[in-house]
């Protein structure tokens, strides 16, 4: 069995192709010969090596790193009263599906757009929970809470906020290849907080920064512009 191994150049863009062949018709190619007689084996005609012609591999397609980002429409709008703790806040689908390697992500950002006399000040303890073996959909693994913990700041009322989770270390996870993951995101409402509704959702371009676990390449994810719930 001849192996041929290579390296797939940086500049290689998303469905480019590689085929690799052996042309037996050229007597030059390569030198074969029998390992006890050490008679040299022809190529090229019907007497020796066969057949005579070109021999390809299957032809490979370059495939690059994809993360689809969507702010679920789970959980529906709901009421909380002041002082609830672990309220969800929102759910996050990261969609690697058409992705060619596990995807590494290492900063994610989430939005708090208030309605009416709601302070973002108002929620605190921010969690994110993340099934930490990259696949949502294999019920095999456990929500995990990330140490990386954010609260709001702004006592302004009907003021928006983003929120920053600059992941390192084992709070970093991982999305795999061809796979989709939740990420659910939880707080807690200050005790004797204004009325007014919260609606947490992930919807621009530099909200997620994902990179190529194998390659270690940034990825142009895609991000939806489907909103969360009004909580």
């Amino acid at each position: 069995v001849l192996t041929v191994q290579g390296k797939i150049d940086s500049t290689a863009v998303a469905n480019d192709t590689v085929l690799i062949g052996l042309d037996m018709a050229g007597t030059v190619n390569f030198d074969a010969r029998g390992t006890q007689s050490a008679n040299t084996i022809n190529t090229g005609s019907g007497n020796g090596a066969t057949p005579a012609s070109v021999v390809s591999a299957n032809t490979l397609t370059v495939r690059t790193g994809a993360l689809r980002v969507t702010t679920q429409a789970t959980p529906p709008a709901t009421t909380y009263a002041p002082g609830t703790n672990g309220v969800v806040l929102a759910k996050v689908q990261f969609d690697a599906s058409a992705s060619a390697e596990d995807l590494k992500v290492s900063q994610f950002k989430i939005k708090d757009t208030t309605n009416g006399t709601a302070k973002t000040i108002d929620i605190q303890n921010i969690t994110l929970l993340v099934d930490k073996d990259g696949d949502s959909g294999n019920n095999a693994g456990t929500d995990v809470a990330l140490s990386n913990t954010q609260s709001g700041t702004d006592s302004g009322a009907g003021n928006d906020e983003t929120f920053t989770f600059n992941l390192s270390g084992d709070d970093q996870f991982v999305v795999k290849a061809g796979k989709s993951l939740i990420i659910t995101v939880k707080g807690n409402l200050a005790g004797g907080g204004t009325v007014g509704s919260h609606t947490f959702a992930t919807a621009v371009a530099d909200d997620v920064t994902a990179t190529g676990v194998v390659t270690n390449t940034q990825v142009a994810e895609v991000i939806d512009t489907a909103a969360g719930q009004a909580q």
